[in-house]
């Protein structure tokens, strides 16, 4: 009996003892793994596409509608298609959703120094890689936040064809109100709240992101930070580029007057990064302006704060506009 119980109680030793070990100087290992349980527990398969040096991380649900446009989710600067785990468990099971990391984030590559990282080219990779997921005939309903708001944006105005609705959570832009952050942006440079490198600097950023502030544990937080941390310089790159882009704003003001689809904003009441005020400008230059959603008791991190009702908004949306051509 003992000759059996004893090498077991020696691996399950070992286990708990590496496990522990793990815990406590590598929780980042952990972490990513229980994020991907949660996305395949969501319902969703990653996939890598490959196109030359570039590699596409992409997570989907669903099959495909001839008619109803697939949901594609755009997130946020230094995020990843993790940040929407919450909403796809959401949403309903019977609809195709198509999730990416953009360039430099999460799965997929990250560019070399030779490129140029503007809005404009972020459009050309997005191109590229729906068209490499097989998605170049199947109509879209794409949702941005924050940079990858201005992204949606940019995107369906360069090519109206591809896009059946649009929704802009947050999307990064310049307000009429200036938010302390937006100063950071205008001043230039690689100084930004959202590229923190200590534990004391995540909750700060944390902080500013949310209306409410949740309880995070110290070992979360360190394993969210041995996450960012090496990808710190590309980051700071892509910030400098961004605000570097001297027609950016010229450029994303001209897309938002050439966008042909239905379009809506939903927007955190308590955005502490790109304020409210947004919404004026998105009224007087999106001709198909269809509904302006304001959330109470959220801050920039929409889909992070509230899922619930993002989800909620976007379906309403997405019901109302697409029910009426079914």
């Amino acid at each position: 009996m003992w000759s059996y119980l004893y090498p077991a109680c020696t691996v399950v030793g070992t286990t708990l003892v590496a496990g522990g070990i793990l815990t406590y100087h590598r929780p980042s290992i952990l972490f990513a793994a229980f994020m991907k349980v949660n996305l395949f527990l969501a319902g969703a398969s990653v996939r890598y596409l490959y196109c030359g040096n570039t590699v596409y991380c992409v997570a989907e649900r669903g099959a495909r509608h001839a008619i109803k446009p697939s949901l594609l989710l755009l997130h946020g600067f230094t995020a990843s298609k993790d940040m929407w785990i919450r909403v796809l468990k959401n949403l309903p099971k019977d609809m195709h959703i198509v999730m990416f990391d953009l360039p430099g984030h999460g799965g997929s590559s990250t560019p070399g120094e030779e490129c140029e990282i503007s809005i404009d080219w972020h459009v050309k990779w997005l191109h590229t890689a729906v068209a490499e997921a097989g998605l170049e005939k199947q109509p879209l309903h794409i949702v941005g936040t924050s940079l990858g708001g201005a992204l949606a944006a940019a995107y369906a105005g360069a090519h109206p064809e591809r896009v059946s609705l649009v929704s802009l959570v947050c999307p990064a832009m310049r307000t009429p109100v200036t938010t302390p952050f937006l100063e950071e942006c205008e001043r230039g440079g690689e100084s930004c709240r959202l590229i923190p490198t200590t534990e004391q600097e995540l909750r700060e950023m944390l902080t500013v992101c949310m209306y409410a502030n949740p309880p995070i544990s110290q070992l979360i937080i360190r394993a969210i930070l041995q996450l960012r941390v090496p990808r710190n310089d590309y980051y700071r790159r892509l910030f400098r580029a961004i605000n570097e882009d001297a027609d950016a704003m010229d450029i994303f003001l001209k897309r938002l007057s050439s966008l042909e689809a239905p379009t809506q904003a939903i927007w955190g009441k308590h955005d502490q990064l790109i304020d409210v005020s947004g919404v004026d400008i998105l009224r007087e230059r999106v001709p198909h302006l269809a509904r302006v959603d304001m959330i109470e008791d959220c801050g920039h991190s929409v889909a992070m704060e509230r899922p619930g009702m993002l989800t909620k908004l976007l379906m309403e949306f997405n019901n109302d506009i697409v029910g009426k051509h079914l």
